[in-house]
């Protein structure tokens, strides 16, 4: 008994289940069944929502930096697959099958959707060989979640069924989109996003937790019209990743990105993935650009200190931070500290620095939300009083 007879040995009296293995032999006679892909082509023009298909492609090198890959100045332009998978169960693991795969790219004008069905477990194999030979011709997979469920999962029937794939880079739209969306609109599921981000409202769609059941049931009935609702789902999915890329292009495409939000979130990732050289060659060329931006929009500016100071540019950092603090200090608590040490340990300025706590020291007072902040404050205070107090000349 192989791996997939197990399986439905498993399965076998649960709803939903699979059907009994045919025999080996009938299987043998049989063949294989077509397994060629259901293809539907979409216009470049097309909108989804708001957003044009042909807004995705080139993907910008912003949108890859973001997402945490190495991304060409000028965009990247190579052969990128859209992957989206409809599977058994949403667990993952050696007892989870997918059962369909869709595939897109953007070719001669188009963006081309390909959807791989395996009508049968049995032919699992000859279905993952068409599979690996469709990204075998890629060289960048772009998925939504991908890097947690699609890929791990299809890396493991590969395996299972003595297969492996080549590793490719994965542009995860999940990462990128949860740093610019989710401090508006907080769960940043597909759907979500198609509605926040593309203006575009799904009508008719399955719930994903229905899938699974309908594949079962086709397996136990063979009546193929059910899974219609789950081939145009699957395509709602590959569509909107690829209107999704266009949207984040759209923000991102420029060198110097002009939406506050998006350069803020370009920023942030150099800061948290130290991509140093990355900021330092941005700020040679944008320089003023990037710090009249800083003084107007308090979050980019304060990220944009703390790059400034992480780069050894310890006066950009201290002028913005400064300048924050003065102008917008109910919002720019965080470059209070960034102020102070600055003064303190580089200007030894500690009357100034002194100065600067105490007024700080009076903002934090009305937030009920910065005890830590306070504490810290009142510490650094007494330190710098007590320095002061070292340093002032006998009388």
């Amino acid at each position: 008994m192989d791996r997939k007879d197990r399986l439905r040995h498993l399965l076998a009296g649960r709803p939903g289940s699979l059907p009994p293995a045919a025999p080996e032999s009938a299987a043998n006679e049989a063949g294989p069944p077509d397994l060629a892909p259901r293809i539907t082509r979409y216009p470049l023009a097309y909108r989804h929502g708001d957003v044009p298909l042909a807004a995705g492609w080139p993907i910008s090198g912003n949108l890859l930096r973001l997402a945490g890959l190495d991304g060409p100045e000028t965009g990247y332009a190579g052969r990128p697959l859209l992957l989206d998978t409809e599977t058994t169960g949403l667990a993952g693991g050696t007892g989870t099958l997918i059962f369909l795969m869709g595939l897109a790219d953007w070719q001669n004008g188009e963006l081309e959707v390909r959807q791989y069905f395996l009508p049968d477990p049995r032919w699992e194999q000859p279905f993952l060989e068409r599979i690996a030979a469709e990204l075998a011709a890629h060289d960048l997979v772009v998925c939504f979640n991908g890097k947690t469920y699609d890929m791990p999962l299809l890396q493991t029937r590969l395996v299972l069924n003595g297969m492996r794939l080549r590793e490719l880079p994965v542009l995860d739209l999940l990462h990128p989109s949860r740093r610019y969306w989710r401090p508006i609109i907080g769960s940043c599921t597909l759907q979500n996003l198609e509605q926040a981000a593309l203006r575009f409202h799904r009508e008719g769609d399955l719930p994903g937790w229905e899938i699974p059941d309908l594949y079962f049931r086709y397996l136990r009935q063979r009546d193929p019209v059910p899974l219609e609702g789950v081939m145009h789902h699957n395509r709602l999915d590959l569509v909107g990743m690829a209107a999704l890329v266009g949207a984040l292009n759209i923000r991102l495409s420029a060198e110097l990105p002009r939406d506050p939000r998006a350069l803020e979130c370009l920023l942030r990732a150099q800061l948290q993935r130290g991509r140093l050289e990355e900021f330092r060659r941005l700020r040679e060329v944008h320089g003023e650009a990037l710090e009249v931006a800083g003084r107007r929009h308090v979050g980019l500016g304060i990220t944009l200190a703390r790059l400034c100071k992480r780069a050894g540019d310890l006066e950009a950092a201290y002028r913005l931070a400064l300048h924050l603090s003065e102008h917008r200090p109910d919002q720019a608590a965080d470059c209070f500290e960034l102020v102070l040490i600055h003064e303190e340990h580089e200007l030894r300025d500690y009357a100034r620095a002194a100065a600067h706590c105490e007024r700080y020291l009076e903002q934090a007072g009305r937030r009920p939300d910065a005890d830590g902040l306070r504490e810290r404050l009142t510490g650094r205070l007494e330190r710098l009083t007590a320095k002061l107090r070292r340093h002032q000349p006998p009388e």
